[in-house]
């Protein structure tokens, strides 16, 4: 039980990095072919605030737009520009975790009552695994639910 947690921990935390891990560089071919400015002075040429605006808010659309030519545009991998929007942004990532985590879990005990064969040691462990999971799930949308009407209480 002790390697399954390790095991679950570590696939947990790998996927919180990749997703998390959003940084996208883009058009690295035309930084390498592009004149250098004289501002720069490092040979890459440097985009004016709001040059990209228009590339990186079409980013992850269906239409999205070409990078202005000879500019190497490096968006914000988080789309937020203030710290309630970043909260926003990691409660949602992690709740959409948990609602893609919770099936996992109920299979993983299933599985296990299902293999026990009797072993009394393994039923009490599946049936831990699908009450706290389901608790879990409980916990996780009633603060969803929770911070949702704080925030119109609020006004956020």
């Amino acid at each position: 039980m002790k390697q399954f947690k390790l095991i679950l921990f570590t696939t947990i935390l790998s996927a919180v990095f990749l997703l998390g891990a959003g940084i996208s560089f883009v058009n690295a071919e035309a930084a390498l072919s592009a004149p250098t400015s004289p501002s720069s002075g490092d040979g890459a040429t440097v985009a004016t605030p709001g040059q990209c605006s228009g590339f990186c808010s079409t980013l992850g659309t269906d239409n999205p737009q070409d990078a202005p030519d000879g500019i190497t545009c490096i968006c914000n991998p988080l789309r937020s520009t203030n710290i309630v929007d970043i909260i926003k942004n990691i409660v949602t990532l992690l709740f959409n975790f948990a609602l893609v985590l919770t099936p996992v879990m109920v299979v993983v005990a299933g599985i296990m009552f299902v293999t026990a064969a009797g072993d009394p040691g393994r039923i009490s462990t599946a049936k831990s695994i699908l009450l706290w999971t389901i608790v879990g799930l409980v916990i996780i949308i009633l603060s969803r639910g929770l911070v949702a009407v704080l925030g119109a209480i609020i006004g956020f």
